[in-house]
């Protein structure tokens, strides 16, 4: 019993620690489970990994420590490759721009809302007075 609390005293909270083996990293711990840790693979299936076969602990790296040719159990198949953006030539990456405008004071709001609507009428107007005048040749 008091080695079965050890272990999970040992590999609890190694939740994110990185899964190093001598030839190189193997994943990414997601869980611990029953005295077994869960672990992302690189291509993204999941793997329950026995602890017999972990070597180590390293908090200060985050690492947990495996030896060469370790033997992982398949939780699940990795996840299909999704398609690449030459495959998707409708889709294209725009980047988010945030730009910053400076408020005007509510006095200048309000004059270029009335000169706007000012403009506006006048412009009618004259478009008015102007056809009036090419279709009958008087503006009024």
């Amino acid at each position: 019993m008091v080695a079965l609390v050890e272990i999970r005293e040992e590999l609890a909270g190694t939740e994110g620690f990185t899964v190093e083996a001598p030839d190189g990293r193997l994943g990414t711990v997601e869980a611990t489970r029953h005295g077994a840790l869960v672990v992302r693979m690189a291509d993204g299936a999941r793997a329950l990994l026995p602890r017999d076969q972990v070597v180590t602990v390293d908090g200060e790296y985050r690492w947990v420590v495996v030896p060469p040719g370790v033997e992982l159990v398949e939780l699940e198949p990795p996840p299909p490759a999704p398609p690449h953006r030459r495959d998707r030539p409708h889709l294209r990456l725009v980047p988010h721009v945030h730009i910053e405008v400076a408020e005007r004071p509510l006095w200048q709001q309000i004059a270029i809302l009335y000169g706007s609507i000012a403009f506006a009428i006048v412009l009618l107007i004259t478009v008015a007075f102007a056809t009036a005048w090419l279709v009958t040749g008087a503006a009024y």
